[in-house]
């Protein structure tokens, strides 16, 4: 049956025909390239470790949205991009209602478990991550139930092989998926239930120490998956570290997107334009209102809650006082629940916990919108709403309820699952063309920003797709050095990234910076055109409904060679040359009558080595961004070539983590 709810929550979107896709804010500006960047690459033979055609260069297979080894990313190799969206999808939805199932099961019978499944895997919550083309938390989301399953077996019933490999593949899956935050919060979840089953469950003095040890199981099975995801993570660290959020957020950009206090109401009305405007950073815009993003349906919140409070009677009337295992795990999810809806308030609150948890948790310092955190309640009150299901002793009110549950979630939910054209169809093919054709050897500065009409003829991202070297794009992970060079040109004197953090600041132009960047021709948004006037400087090439594209004049070549021996001013013309590049290398002829330095418009970051003639030399950097080189006088051979040794290092403790656990496996008795 859950199957079955998900394939009609998705119809038709499903298996779109050619020229379509599910519609996605952000799987349209961002996913559709990434993954097509991906595919494309790995299909050609070539294993993207660089993009050179965003930001003037920047890592690609570390950054965390790729999750280039989740195994469900091999879809987007598979099938073209437009049905594997889809698939993706459709799998993750299935995943999350199986997941829930199972966990239901722990407490409550089939048919309550059926109702927590299917509540949960067309809940509002999917529905508007779908909408807003949220890939990356709707593959990790879908994977919490699976995990707190295997944490309860494990707790309740101590270690065995299957669940110890289960627990490992359920956290190595999370991982893998790519959204870090919902990984620290499954912690933050797992450590207080071994707190409540160690404390709470067994205050019995010889139960303690076989509760400790299977805590600490648990922890083992998060552990080795640590170890088994280690060639994803690792790298991913790394490029976090030299991003924009390398030194931690600051906290007024941390808790953009908190919950209102007023802002329970949208649990009961989504769609509540006055509370949604509330709360900054909501999911963007699109051709549909957008809804409350953790919207988990009135019914079953009602049931939910309505079930805790028929607890709490019981609770009341018993004297003495003393809670089944059942209640105890009932009211501890119910707080657990209450406090990820506190976290989510953030400033709001009167008092503030994300704040306290931003000052003592370091990964806090590194995550956005506080009101993420109620992703744990959705999972938790699917759960309790179907404990209550099974509770009820009549099946034709079980069956009226699940039937209810499933039509307010369908129409509530399918409205925003819907196909749209590829994001490349509106796009300008007069402009493309003429990128694709003049902009060799140079890059492209699309002067306007991610919310610019322009994007409608050329998208930022679009730039991986069509091999366009540029110097912007839309992310949210930007290496700090090129970030800090942008400010500093413009002569910025705070830190920009509260008005900035999924773009570079808009580029003030001058004669450096455009000779910094290589930049030789700029995508102007119509209407602040203001380059015309500038005919000595810049030639305007093409005009769009949106835009105006000019070339700069006297443009300093990509790579040029600077004396730096006494007494030698002149170094003859042309005598640097590409001989073969690859979007992880590049491979130049030189010729200098002295000695000079090779400078280049191309980003360093760890990883970049270079060779002369064949010998490793040590790349010098240039503005603390740029890569250069000092060269002998003479005819030389220079290749400069991306290296991660990163992944080499992440994948010898992956395959450290497999051999521990198949030990672990292999020693164990039960």
């Amino acid at each position: 049956m859950i199957i079955v709810a998900v394939l009609y929550f998705m119809w038709p979107a499903i298996s779109p025909p050619s020229g379509k896709i599910i519609y996605g804010g952000d799987l349209l500006t961002q996913f559709y390239y990434w993954k097509g960047y991906l595919a494309d690459s790995i299909r050609s033979g070539t294993i993207p470790f660089w993009n050179p055609y965003l930001f003037s260069g920047t890592p690609f297979l570390a950054h965390p949205s790729i999750a280039a080894f989740y195994p469900l990313t091999l879809l987007f190799i598979i099938f073209p991009l437009n049905q594997a969206f889809s698939f993706f999808i459709t799998v993750h939805l299935v995943i999350s209602g199986l997941g829930m199932y199972w966990f239901c099961r722990k407490y409550c019978n089939q048919f309550g478990a059926l109702v927590a499944a299917t509540s949960f895997a067309l809940s509002g919550y999917f529905a508007a991550r779908i909408y807003a083309g949220h890939i990356d938390l709707l593959s990790t989301a879908v994977w919490i139930p699976w995990v707190l399953s295997l944490l309860f077996e494990i707790f309740s019933k101590g270690f065995s092989k299957r669940r110890f490999l289960g627990g490992v593949f359920s956290w190595s899956m999370l991982i893998l998926a790519g959204y870090g935050a919902y990984l620290v919060y499954t912690t933050i979840f797992a450590v207080a239930f071994a707190i409540h089953c160690v404390v709470v469950v067994h205050l019995q003095p010889n139960n303690i120490v076989n509760s400790l040890r299977r805590v600490g199981w648990a922890s083992c099975c998060l552990f080795v998956a640590l170890l088994i995801t280690a060639i994803q993570w690792l790298p991913t660290w790394e490029l976090a570290k030299h991003s924009i959020r390398g030194s931690g957020l600051p906290y007024d950009l941390a808790s953009w997107g908190s919950l209102p206090l007023s802002g329970l109401k949208l649990f009961f009305n989504p769609l509540n334009r006055v509370e949604l405007n509330k709360i900054v950073f909501n999911l963007g815009g699109g051709p549909l209102p957008n809804p409350f993003d953790h919207f988990m349906g009135r019914i079953l919140l009602m049931l939910a809650i309505a079930f805790i409070a028929y607890q709490v009677v019981l609770v009341i009337r018993k004297r003495p006082l003393k809670l089944t295992p059942l209640q105890k795990d009932i009211g501890f999810f119910t707080l657990i629940s209450m406090i990820f809806l506190w976290i989510a308030f953030a400033h709001h609150a009167p008092l503030n916990l994300h704040k306290i948890l931003y000052t003592l948790v370091p990964f806090y310092r590194y995550i956005r919108m506080p009101i993420q955190h109620l992703i744990i309640p959705v999972v938790l009150l699917s759960l309790l709403a179907g404990i209550a299901v099974s509770n009820i002793k009549h099946r034709l009110f079980q069956g009226t309820i699940l039937l209810l549950i499933i039509l307010e979630s369908i129409t509530f939910g399918k409205r925003f699952i819907f196909l749209t054209n590829l994001p490349t169809a509106s796009y300008d093919q007069n402009l493309i063309s003429y990128l694709q054709k003049e902009i060799k050897g140079t890059r492209l500065l699309p002067h306007y920003r991610v919310v610019s009409p322009v994007l409608s003829d050329f998208e930022l991202n679009a730039a991986m797709k069509y091999q366009i070297n540029t110097t912007s794009g839309y992310d949210p992970v930007i290496l700090r050095n090129y970030y800090t060079y942008i400010e500093k040109n413009n002569g910025s004197v705070e830190d920009s990234l509260l008005q900035y953090n999924v773009e570079i600041p808009p580029i003030t132009l001058s004669d450096n910076i455009i000779s910094d960047l290589n930049i030789g021709y700029i995508l102007e948004e119509k209407g602040r055109d203001t380059l015309s006037a500038q005919t000595n400087l810049y030639t305007n090439i093409l005009k769009g409904d949106t835009y105006s594209l000019y070339k700069v004049e006297n443009l300093r070549p990509r790579f040029t060679l600077t004396p730096t021996e006494e007494n030698c001013n002149d170094i003859n013309e042309g005598k640097v040359s590409i001989i073969k590049e690859t979007i992880n290398s590049i491979s130049l002829a030189t010729g200098n009558d002295c000695e000079s330095r090779l400078i280049t418009s191309d980003i360093y970051y760890p990883g970049w080595k270079t060779k002369i003639d064949g010998k490793p030399k040590t790349i010098v950097l240039s503005k603390n961004v740029f890569r250069t080189l000092n060269l002998p006088k003479g005819s030389h051979t220079v290749e400069f070539y991306y290296y991660p040794r990163i992944f080499i290092i992440g994948g010898v403790i992956s395959v450290i983590g497999i051999m521990s656990c198949f030990i672990i496996l292999k020693s164990s008795r039960t």
